[in-house]
C-alpha cells in the first residue's frame, strides 16, 4: 500500500447538480488547458488604494487620476467578519490538490466528486504548488518572553503566555495586518500624496511608488504563501467527516495551473463516463480510470 501518491489530484464539480454537468466541466477544463479558481473569475479586489484630494499644479502623467488602485495576482481579498482560523478570512486565487493514493480515494471522492485530474508532484511543484500546514483546533501553545541583563546575562523577568493555538494565530494575523503593515501603508500613503502634490519631478512619485509596490508584494506573499497556507481542523472528527481536512494532505497553487494533454498523469471519471471520455480524448496518452461511486 502506497503511503503517499506520486500524483496530486484535483476533483471537479462538487457543487454541481449532476454528473452530466460535472463531466461537461471536466471536458471544458481539459480542452482549455487551465485549472483556475471560479470564485475569482473576473474579479479585481484592491489590496490598497491611494486617493488624491486634488490635481497638482504642473504637468504630471498621473494628473488626470483621482488616485491609484493596487490589486494583485493571485487575487486576494478578505472575508470581513471571519477569522483566519475559520479557514475563511484570507480568500485568494487558489487551486487545491490532494495527496492520496488512487486506491485510497474513496472517502475523498465521497466528499467532492468522482471526476478528477491528476498531475505529477514535480509538475505541480514547478507550477507553484506547496503543501498546507495543518493546525489542530483546538490545540495549545506556550510562549515565554524572557529578559536578561546585557552584561551579566542574569535573568531579569519573564512573561508567560499559554493559550489556545488558533486564537493566538488569529491574534498574530491581526497584529501583522492591523498594526505592522497598516502603519507602513499609512506612511506610504502620506508619502505618495506628498510626492504627488509637492513634487519637483515625476521621479519623486515613482520613487515612492516603488516602495509601495515592494510593500504590497510582501503583503501578497505573506497572505498567499504563509497565512493562506494554514488549514485549521478538528482532530477529533472521524475521517469521513466533511470538515476533517487533515486526511486530504492538501497542496495549493496560488493562482492558476496551465497544462497540456501531455502533462496530465491520470484522469478519473465514474464507470458510466469511461467510454465517453475515451472517445472525447483519444490523444490523452494516459489511462482513464473509473472511480465507482457505489464502492464508497
Amino acid at each position: 500500500m502506497a503511503y503517499v501518491s506520486n500524483n496530486l489530484t484535483h476533483f471537479i464539480g462538487r457543487s454541481l447538480a449532476s454528473d452530466e454537468l460535472r463531466y461537461e466541466l471536466l471536458a471544458k477544463i481539459i480542452r482549455g488547458g487551465v485549472l483556475l479558481d471560479p470564485a475569482h473569475m473576473g474579479r479585481r479586489d484592491p489590496i490598497f488604494q491611494v486617493k488624491m484630494s486634488s490635481v497638482p499644479i504642473g504637468y504630471v502623467p498621473l494628473s488626470s487620476c483621482s488616485g491609484l488602485d493596487y490589486s494583485s495576482y493571485p487575487n486576494v481579498r478578505h472575508d470581513l467578519g471571519t477569522k483566519l482560523s475559520d479557514n475563511a478570512l484570507v480568500q485568494f486565487e487558489i487551486v487545491c490538490f490532494c495527496d492520496i493514493p488512487q486506491n485510497e480515494l474513496a472517502i475523498h471522492c465521497a466528499k467532492y466528486s468522482h471526476f478528477g485530474l491528476a498531475f505529477s508532484r514535480l509538475f505541480l511543484v514547478n507550477a507553484g504548488a506547496s503543501p498546507v500546514m495543518y493546525v489542530p483546533k483546538p490545540g495549545w501553545f506556550k510562549a515565554v518572553i524572557q529578559s536578561h541583563d546585557c552584561h551579566s546575562g542574569k535573568p531579569d523577568k519573564q512573561v508567560l503566555q499559554v493559550g489556545a493555538r488558533a486564537p493566538m494565530i488569529d491574534a498574530a494575523f491581526d497584529f501583522h495586518n492591523k498594526t505592522l503593515t497598516a502603519d507602513l501603508f499609512m506612511r506610504l500613503q502620506d508619502r505618495m500624496t506628498d510626492a504627488f502634490h509637492q513634487l519637483k519631478s515625476f521621479a519623486d512619485v515613482q520613487s515612492v511608488e516603488r516602495d509601495l509596490q515592494a510593500a504590497l508584494l510582501y503583503q501578497t506573499v505573506a497572505e498567499t504563501l504563509l497565512f493562506g497556507h494554514l488549514k485549521f481542523f478538528d482532530p477529533a472528527l472521524p475521517p469521513d467527516h466533511p470538515e476533517n481536512y487533515y486526511m486530504e494532505r492538501e497542496w495549493r497553487v496560488a493562482g492558476r495551473v496551465e497544462f497540456t494533454l501531455g502533462d496530465i498523469a491520470a484522469l478519473y471519471v465514474p464507470p458510466s463516463f469511461l467510454d465517453r471520455a475515451a472517445q472525447d480524448f483519444p490523444d490523452l496518452g494516459v489511462g482513464i480510470t473509473a472511480l465507482n461511486p457505489r464502492a464508497d
